[in-house]
């Protein structure tokens, strides 16, 4: 699973997508409104067998993210997204 931020700019009008997507299987899983904890912790949480299921996650370096994944998914790798 991946949290990932894309940006896209349409003349100058700005409008930011956050996304849960399983990376292994190339699938978006959901879009969120907004990057706030409670939204995505709720988006987690209803993903089937989400607490056994997820074993990666990959975030840009937010620490935002990092925290609150590591009490939420403790036995899961977090893999950091560098953009190039």
């Amino acid at each position: 699973m991946a949290l990932t931020k894309k940006t896209y700019n349409f003349y100058d009008l700005e409008e930011q997508d956050y996304t849960l997507v399983d990376v292994r299987k190339g699938k978006l899983l959901d879009m969120l409104e907004d990057n706030e904890q409670k939204t995505m912790e709720n988006a987690i949480r209803q993903l089937k067998d989400w607490d056994t299921n997820i074993r990666v996650v990959t975030t840009d370096m937010a620490n935002q993210y990092i925290k609150w994944l590591r009490v939420l998914l403790p036995n899961a790798t977090n893999s950091i997204d560098i953009p190039r």
